[in-house]
Formats: structure tokens, sequence, C-alpha cells
């Protein structure tokens, strides 16, 4: 989506704005690694270094926050920095009961821009790397945890539906053959919503009652591998259901981060931009602001995602030479989330 702003800047370094972890954050992080971990953390099994790490760093990151505006006088801002020292708490106890964090985090990052807004003009150039790393690293975090793939799901619910009708091939009763009907039409139509993009929940919600009535008509003397495949599709549309309504939360994760990567760059270019370059600012707010907005209403972005990268190429090329390092690292990071926020679009059609 936004390729063509990708190219001209280098992947932002995965680090915080102080490369060393103290002691602390390094013991915090190797006690994560040992500890013993529930089973339903099986999914970051494959991610858990990476998973560690990140959280580390953060830690880091909303700690050296938290020194630094210690003393600040600014409205807001204690609160903030209290409310980020929250999420993160929240954040690790998710990951250590083994739950999605998701939403946690879409907290956290949330608080992060609150932070930016409320510091405004007054933030001082360690703030402000501070809050770029920890932006940096919530993004890690994000994707390192993000572990959903609607269509293996898929897959199973086709696969199970299968082994249920060829099952029930030989059953007459006239009930019976209805509700096998009506169910494998539930999973047609939730196998069309979700190739074309679209919520799949309704028809989701529909074929778990549809299953549910099956099971009802026929009853406790139906054969044990039919009861067995009935609940093996029940499961599966119940893992189904949870990995759409992960990757809702996952795309909304994914516009706080786009979010507050604007927040870091209003704060970077001050107040002392063109007329030129704060149109394009205000354009590419805009932009976001109709991203946030079709998210929520579950509508299709692919407009939205062409407009910001768009708004985010012009101002780039009317920034030209006074483009600094600081700036260019944050282009950067804006045009990481927008790509990863299209690829989030792209996952969500199986």
């Amino acid at each position: 989506m936004s390729r063509g702003i990708s190219t001209l800047f280098r992947a932002r370094p995965r680090t915080t704005s102080r490369p060393r972890l103290s002691q602390a954050a390094r013991l915090q992080m190797e006690e994560l690694e040992l500890r013993a971990l529930p089973s339903t953390f099986a999914s970051y099994l494959p991610n858990l270094a990476t998973i560690n790490a990140d959280l580390a760093l953060i830690r880091v990151d909303v700690q050296h926050l938290s020194t630094a505006l210690a003393r600040s006088t600014k409205t807001g801002v204690a609160a903030d920095v209290k409310a980020l020292r929250s999420d993160l708490a929240a954040v690790s106890a998710e990951l250590t009961a083994g739950k999605s964090i998701t939403q946690d985090l879409t907290a956290l990052v949330t608080d992060e821009a609150n932070l930016i807004n409320d510091l405004g003009g007054s933030a001082t150039m360690t703030v402000k790397n501070d809050l770029r790393a920890l932006e940096n690293n919530l993004m890690g975090l994000a994707k390192a945890t993000n572990t959903t793939n609607l269509k293996a799901a898929l897959t199973n619910v086709q696969s199970a539906g299968q082994l249920l009708t060829t099952a029930l091939a030989a059953n007459k009763n006239s009930t019976v053959v209805a509700d096998l009907q009506t169910l494998n039409t539930d999973l047609t139509r939730v196998a069309a919503d979700l190739a074309a993009g679209t919520d799949a929940s309704t028809d989701l919600a529909t074929a778990l009652a549809d299953e549910a009535t099956l099971a009802k008509d026929l009853g406790t003397r139906a054969a044990r591998t039919i009861k067995t495949d009935l609940q093996t599709l029940r499961t599966d549309l119940n893992t189904l259901s949870t990995d759409l309504t992960q990757v809702a939360n996952q795309k909304t994760l994914d516009v706080k981060l786009v979010q507050a990567d604007e927040a870091i760059l209003a704060l970077e270019l001050g107040s002392n931009a063109s007329l030129t370059v704060s149109a394009d600012l205000a354009t590419l707010d805009a932009a976001l602001v109709s991203i946030a907005s079709d998210v929520s209403a579950g509508q299709d972005i692919t407009v939205d995602l062409a407009n910001a990268s768009s708004a985010e190429l012009t101002l780039v090329t009317d920034l030209g030479r006074h483009i600094t390092p600081a700036l260019r690292q944050t282009f950067s990071a804006l045009s990481t989330d927008l790509t990863r926020l299209a690829s989030e679009l792209a996952s969500a059609k199986v």
C-alpha cells in the first residue's frame, strides 16, 4: 500500500532509544522465559524470544519516560504516564496467562498517543526519542503476538462439515436432512463472507445455532462418531469466531499504531511548519480519521489506505531537504504501519 514511501527509508531499527538494557529489565525478561507457561500460550511459542525481547524493551522505554517526565507540570502528563505503566502491567499479565494481549496493547498505544498530545511542544529531544522507541517496540510486540490464521481455521471448519455430511449421508430422516442442508448453506455463506473480506460473524453465529439444532434433532441415540463430528465442527466454528474477533481487534490496534506515528510526526514538525506542510499534515490526519471510522464500522479501507499513503508521500515531497534523521525514522515507522494495516486487510480475505 505505501511501498512508494517505504522504499525511501530504511526499516526502523528494533531498539530502544538507549540500546543497553538495564539489569532489572534483563532479569524480568529471563524470568518470563523460565516461567512455566500455560498451554494456551502455545500459539506464541514460535515467537517467544521476540516477544520477550520486545516486552523487556518496552519496560525500559516506559521507565525512561517515567523518569524523564517525573517533574513535568503539564496537565495530564502524570496521569498518562501512570496509565502507560498500568497498561504495561496488564499486557505482561495477559502474556503470562497465555491470553491475547491485543486489547491491552491497544490501550497502551492509545495512552501513548494521549501522552504525546498532552506534552505538545514541551517534549524534550530525549522524551521524543523515548516516545519513538516505545512506538517502535510496541509495533514489534503487536507483530510478534499476531498468530491468527483465518485460512487454516476456515479449512478446519469446511473439513469438519464435509465429515459430518458424509457420516449422515445414509440418514433419511426428513428433519435431519433439512437441518444438514441448512447447516451446509451456513458454511457456504461463511466461506463467501471471508472470501469477500466482509464480516462473517452473523453467518457464523447462525451456523453455530443450526449445528445445535441438528444435534438436538439427532438426539441422544446418534452414533458416537456422529457426535464426535458434531463436536469437532462446533469447536472449529468457535475457533474461527475467536480468530475473527482477534482480526478485528488487530485492525483496531494497527489503526492506533498509525495514529501514534502521526502524533509523533506532528510533535517533531512542531508549530514552525510551513503552511504547505501544515496542510499536508491535515490531509494525512483526515485520511487516518477515515481509516479509523471505516475500521470501526466494518467498512472496506482500501481507498482510505491509498489516500493516507498519497498524503504521506506529498508530505515527504514538500518537506524535501528539511527532513531530519528523526523525521526520516518516523516516516519509516508510519510507512511500515500503513503497510502492515494493508496486510491485515488482505489476510482477512481467504
